[in-house]
């Protein structure tokens, strides 16, 4: 219900500026309000999000988003990678075998699949119901162990 400021220094325009130990501030401002101020993960430089998340949690804010944001960041090259994989078991198919019109259905299913499990994934990592680092990176890397299992048991022989 308010702002508390320890060492305030009080700068008015007519007097010499005061020091109080301590002042309050009263203000109708919750913490969700204060967050949301704050710029959107989208919206800041990769190379500045690491010094963001650690000035917002040693602001007291929860950096979840943005610390959620970073790792998706780092582990997109993993999950394109994964991507290449899964299209690579759905087209190295020889034409001869038959099947090219389930097989392309077959990969625009993965592909729709793997984003809506992505993101579901990131929001159970928002919702803290699982690790922020798990909702990251457990996508691209389940999606490339599939796509490795299902590549090497095509071209198995």
């Amino acid at each position: 219900g308010a702002w508390v400021l320890t060492d305030a220094s009080i700068a008015l325009a007519d007097a010499a500026p005061q020091l109080e130990p301590v002042m309050r501030i009263p203000t109708d401002m919750t913490m969700e309000q204060i967050q949301d101020a704050f710029a959107a993960p989208e919206t800041i430089s990769f190379w500045d999000l690491p010094a963001f998340v650690r000035t917002l949690e040693a602001a007291g804010f929860t950096a979840r988003r943005h610390l959620l944001h970073l790792h998706r960041l780092i582990a997109s090259p993993l999950l394109l990678a994964a991507m290449i994989l899964i299209a690579a078991t759905v087209s190295l198919r020889p034409p001869r075998r038959g099947g090219a019109v389930a097989m392309t259905v077959l990969g625009l299913a993965a592909g729709f699949v793997l984003y809506f499990s992505s993101n579901l994934v990131a929001a159970l990592g928002l919702s803290q119901a699982i690790p922020v680092h798990l909702a990251a990176w457990a996508p691209a890397a389940v999606t490339s162990l599939l796509g490795v299992a299902l590549l090497l048991h095509q071209e198995d022989g």
